[in-house]
């Protein structure tokens, strides 16, 4: 089997095709390779990052085994808007509260209107985690402020309501019908 840098050094090669099965390779990294794979991700093609965030989100879609939380999460400030994009996307089962803030950061200042979406949407989960009591207030008030200042746009509108129209929103988050928690997350679909 070849060394993890041999492999990153295949893996940024954009003369190469990516091989979607050899990235499961890239979960749950140890702290020395989460380095090097970080050190050698800042030297990939922006098209080579495109390529690889896109399969990693789909990979981990596809098997709940799989965590690149640690890529996706340092992926939040590549100089791509794609990469960001995906890399928020890619974190949507990662609940834990330090991601409030760098939503809050991409929503308010990322000049990709994409990006800002997926923002949006992110930080609502966080809206109906405070309702079901999973969230404390001052988290929730943090969100709450970010989208005080209004410029909605359709998209984010739409990104919106496609999370609270799936087929599981009903079950999933029964209080969406709430007065008080529906305009906060109309409040946050304005956000940006």
């Amino acid at each position: 089997m070849a060394s993890f840098q041999e492999f990153l050094a295949e893996l940024k090669d954009d003369g190469h095709p990516v091989k979607a099965a050899r990235l499961s390779r890239l979960s749950q990294l140890d702290e020395e390779e989460r380095v090097l794979f970080l050190e050698a991700w800042s030297t990939f093609s922006a098209k080579r990052r495109r390529q690889v965030i896109r399969l990693l989100v789909d990979l981990a879609e596809d098997n709940v085994e799989l965590n690149f939380d640690d890529i996706f999460l340092s992926s939040l400030s590549d100089s791509d808007a794609r990469v960001r994009a995906d890399a928020i996307r890619g974190l949507w089962e990662y609940d834990n509260r330090d991601l409030i803030e760098p939503l809050i950061n991409l929503l308010s200042v990322d000049g990709d209107t994409d990006v800002r979406a997926e923002a949006a949407l992110a930080l609502g989960r966080f809206v109906l985690q405070w309702e079901f009591g999973a969230l404390r207030d001052r988290y929730f008030h943090r969100v709450e402020e970010s989208c005080a200042k209004p410029s909605p746009t359709a998209k984010r509108r739409w990104r919106f309501e496609r999370a609270l129209s799936r087929p599981s929103a009903p079950v999933a988050f029964p209080g969406c019908g709430r007065p008080s928690v529906r305009r906060t997350l109309m409040m946050t679909v304005a956000c940006g």
